[in-house]
């Protein structure tokens, strides 16, 4: 479809527009991150949500004639929170849909517009031989010392860089400025996962190297898991229902990437790439437009605004356009966790908040 003033697209209740991926299936998402060629307009009549291939057909309200209650058969499509799309036998708010033309869905009133990509850095063609670690402390917790040097032992010659709180700091705003820095801060400190998230995309961006959760490891060199002509390393979840993370990964938010979400406890990739780019951009564009309604709270809320789902939605729009190889992360000799019971090993854990993840 062409992005014109004059082409008509549909928006749901939350300011979000439909969307059909190149699989055909269906997903909503701000008009901002949208990819400009699966905006789905209102002639289009036959789309596929996860339950199947679907007709649609527009529906005036009664109560509300400007309103279109998009539907096949008795049953209406429903935009939920995060982007998934699902068809329901009844209509509420969540049901209804109006029109509006391209140029208008991307018009937010009120919305002080700033700066969300990232001045464009050099891209390098080598992953550089950097490991990096997130902290809440100001030096390496003890508890995690013999693992950085079991690490350390099994990557001769690579550095080692540990975040803690004031460093982050430090290293946005020199690089990004303060624009940038306040959304950061803007994230409630609660959620210290979600923060995480932010930075290793605007370090790695700016760094290369690897980046690795502070609760997880590696039984093999970074060497052997790293070609000399790699630029970014993908990798997604072995969850099938026989494999070993049965259903990880496989939420309705991201349903339309097959195989589900790309891991990014681990990211390893050359400085300056545009995925990394795109990743910074689609997180400051959700911390912009945050609502607890869009995009919910606890897990959810992180999984959608800084972690893996918008990850994920980030690269797949741009997967075909920039060079990368997907790696089975498990085989290769990474490990997600070698903290049994991690999620209540610091604490209380995101999952567990409710108050609202950007204040």
């Amino acid at each position: 479809m062409t992005d014109t003033p004059q082409t008509s697209v549909i928006l749901t209740h939350l300011g979000t527009v439909l969307c059909r991926a190149p699989s055909g299936v269906l997903f909503h998402c701000l008009p901002d991150e949208a990819p400009q060629n699966d905006i789905l307009s209102v002639t289009d009549t036959t789309v596929r949500t996860r339950q199947g291939q679907t007709n649609l057909i527009a529906v005036p309200r009664d109560d509300a004639p400007e309103t279109l209650c998009i539907r096949h058969d008795t049953h209406y499509l429903c935009a939920e929170p995060g982007g998934a799309v699902t068809l329901r036998d009844a209509v509420s708010v969540w049901e209804t849909f109006r029109s509006a033309t391209a140029g208008d869905a991307r018009t937010t009133p009120d919305m002080q517009v700033h700066e969300r990509r990232p001045t464009p850095k050099r891209r390098l063609r080598r992953i550089s031989r950097t490991i990096h670690q997130i902290g809440n402390s100001s030096t390496l917790p003890e508890i995690f010392s013999q693992n950085v040097a079991h690490l350390q032992h099994l990557n001769p010659g690579w550095s080692y860089r540990y975040w803690g709180e004031k460093e982050r700091h430090d290293f946005i705003y020199d690089h990004y400025g303060w624009d940038i820095l306040r959304r950061y801060l803007s994230i409630n400190p609660r959620y210290g996962a979600a923060r995480a998230d932010l930075f290793r995309y605007l370090c790695i961006y700016q760094l290369g190297g690897v980046y690795l959760d502070i609760k997880s490891s590696a039984n093999q060199p970074f060497e052997t898991m790293i070609n000399d002509n790699d630029d970014y390393l993908l990798s997604q979840w072995k969850n099938s229902p026989t494999e070993a993370f049965s259903g990880w990964g496989l939420g309705p938010e991201i349903g339309f990437v097959a195989g589900g979400e790309y891991q990014q406890w681990h990211i390893m990739a050359a400085a300056g790439h545009p995925f990394l780019a795109s990743c910074i951009e689609t997180v400051l564009t959700r911390i912009d437009h945050y609502t607890p309604d869009l995009y919910g709270t606890g897990r959810l809320g992180v999984l959608r605004v800084t972690g893996p789902y918008a990850y994920t939605f980030a690269i797949y729009k741009m997967l075909e356009q920039h060079s990368h190889r997907f790696i089975d992360s498990e085989r290769s000799g990474l490990l997600y966790s070698y903290v049994q019971n991690h999620t209540h090993f610091f604490g209380r854990h995101y999952s567990q908040e409710s108050l609202p993840l950007v204040l």
